[in-house]
């Protein structure tokens, strides 16, 4: 059984607000927040979901051979409330493939277990291979992938996994831990 730390709250929408590291590790997912763009990103095997604190709009990706984005908006925003970052239940629980019901004061989710797992992911941009450095993918392909005047901070890889650069460029570093990375083709 999880408890949570901070109590649920309906907002005004009526809307059942969570915490965020509550709903995600009751649906098998992983939380990464980053505070420079105040982002929250909610990531299991093949889906991905990004709130902005403050904004009603979501961004979803789902992870399989490639990488498919999407963006949504929803009727509560993500916000920030006594420390902790707080989601509306159903939106994300959705946005991770689940079924929600409410009946007679209760709230049912009900997630079954995914089998999309990939071994290969191409990505396009910087987003996407992060992501798919989240994911169980253990070849990610870099198709058409560019960051030339772009900045981003080092990706940090803990597992074995293969860069397949496609003769792509990249300017950014890589932390290599574990015996993380095999770059080729670059």
């Amino acid at each position: 059984i999880n408890t949570m730390d901070t109590a649920p709250y309906i907002d005004k929408n009526d809307r059942t607000m969570v915490p965020v590291r509550f709903a995600a590790q009751a649906l098998g997912a992983k939380v990464d927040w980053n505070e420079e763009d105040r982002t929250v990103t909610v990531q299991d095997n093949d889906r991905a979901v990004i709130f902005t604190i403050d904004s009603s709009d979501i961004k979803t990706f789902e992870i399989g051979k490639k990488i498919k984005e999407s963006t949504d908006t929803i009727d509560t925003a993500a916000v920030i409330k006594d420390s902790r970052t707080m989601l509306p239940l159903r939106a994300v629980s959705e946005a991770l493939g689940a079924d929600v019901d409410y009946k007679e004061g209760v709230i049912t989710i009900n997630k079954e277990a995914s089998e999309s797992i990939y071994d290969t992911v191409s990505v396009s941009n910087y987003q996407q291979l992060e992501l798919a450095l989240g994911s169980e993918a253990s070849t990610i392909v870099l198709d058409n992938f560019s960051t030339a005047g772009e900045s981003y901070g080092k990706l940090e890889v803990t597992r074995p996994v293969v860069l397949d650069g496609n003769g792509s460029t990249i300017d950014f570093g890589i932390d290599i831990k574990s015996n993380g990375v095999t770059v080729k083709n670059f």
